[in-house]
């Protein structure tokens, strides 16, 4: 999909879920970042422009971390702590609790990066392959439509006005 469009799908799908417009941007702002470290991996290593075609979609659509990073974060907000340093957590948690917003809020901002490069990886899938589980040996999705095609931004704005349609009726009660 266009970057445009991996941030008005994200943006609003989050927003729809949360019902938070400030989760649904900072979701919509993190909505390419599977691009950005496939781009900086590749630029890292020193290829050219040419190869970058070949190789998006690789380590930066593996949805395995954003799937560990989204259920640590949960696993946090719902006082289900994993106890990875437990010193610092029963430090911050119980010694000083004014430093609990802090650490909530940031696992928060983790949490939303995590689930918009999830949405990201679910949106090129409909419109390409990413990596499965195992990263190197298969590749799963459904090319539906073209990167960029009349196609694509016809689904974009009537899945927009759909969602949009739908939570104003939830909210009104209608449903």
């Amino acid at each position: 999909m266009r970057a445009i469009n991996h941030h008005i799908v994200t943006g609003l799908t989050v927003w729809a879920l949360t019902g938070t417009l400030g989760y649904g941007l900072l979701a919509a702002a993190a909505a390419n970042l599977p691009d950005w470290i496939d781009r900086y991996r590749h630029r890292k290593e020193g290829e050219e422009e040419k190869t970058e075609k070949r190789s998006h979609r690789q380590i930066g659509h593996w949805f395995v971390p954003w799937l560990m990073v989204l259920l640590l974060s949960g696993a946090i907000l719902y006082r289900r702590i994993v106890f990875w340093d437990p010193g610092y957590l029963w430090t911050t948690l119980v010694h000083n609790p004014d430093k609990l917003p802090i650490l909530l809020n940031v696992v928060v901002l983790l949490a939303l990066v995590a689930l918009s490069g999830l949405l990201h990886i679910v949106e090129d899938a409909v419109c390409g392959t990413v990596p499965d589980y195992r990263l190197r040996k298969r590749r799963w999705g459904k090319r539906l439509f073209r990167v960029n095609s009349a196609k694509e931004h016809t689904l974009v704005c009537v899945y927009s006005i759909g969602l949009l349609v739908l939570c104003m009726a939830l909210r009104r009660g209608l449903f």
